[in-house]
């Protein structure tokens, strides 16, 4: 019989976020915050046309750099020229945005510094933004709702058979190494854990 560990609990919480949506839905507004983040960098620094200057020069100024350093030694550097997020104001709310989804996967660019890039609250941008901290609340709400009814499932048994007795379709939320216990006849309906989770699949398709 196998037991409900606090590491296989974490397993089926987070199988259920996966199942739910949640997860995809965050890497997706993840990417959101990315695109702004390069269209505020376009718009501080004057539009594509001048960014797209600007970056030719900073290129331009490398490449000088490099060849002093052949001549002056390795200590002749640029210094706050790039970033891989960018630090900006939206109506006033303050935020610093990636401009790739992960830190170990950096883009690194010509950021122009907090100054540079304020915007009124009526902006496009400024909308754009209050529109996708809309999405990340909405995101983190229906998250903690999967956790907390999740959880109180999990804390109720003991046992995968026990669990599978009061939630059958939690089968699918199992490792595929997990000893699959018989089912018995729900004793608890879990009507509302599967329409927040999207289970059975066959049902939610």
């Amino acid at each position: 019989m196998t037991r409900l560990t606090n590491s296989l609990k974490e397993v089926i919480t987070q199988n259920a976020l996966e199942k739910s949506g949640v997860i995809q839905q965050q890497k997706e507004l993840d990417l959101e915050y990315n695109k702004l983040a390069l269209d505020v960098r376009i718009e501080a620094l004057g539009g594509k046309e001048k960014a797209d200057a600007l970056d030719q020069l900073h290129q331009n100024l490398l490449e000088g750099v490099d060849k002093l350093k052949e001549s002056m030694g390795e200590y002749v550097y640029i210094t706050n020229d790039v970033d891989y997020r960018i630090y900006a104001s939206f109506g006033g709310m303050r935020n610093r945005i990636n401009y790739s989804e992960t830190i170990d996967d950096q883009t690194m660019l010509l950021t122009p510094c907090e100054s540079k890039c304020r915007f009124a609250a009526d902006h496009p941008l400024s909308i754009k933004f209050s529109e996708l901290e809309d999405k990340k609340r909405n995101i983190k709400s229906r998250a903690k709702d999967v956790k907390v009814n999740v959880t109180a499932a999990l804390n109720s048994v003991t046992t995968v058979k026990r669990l599978l007795t009061i939630w059958p379709e939690a089968k699918e939320l199992l490792p595929k190494d997990v000893e699959k216990a018989s089912v018995q006849l729900p004793a608890l309906k879990a009507e509302k854990l599967n329409e927040i989770i999207g289970l059975p699949t066959e049902k939610a398709a």
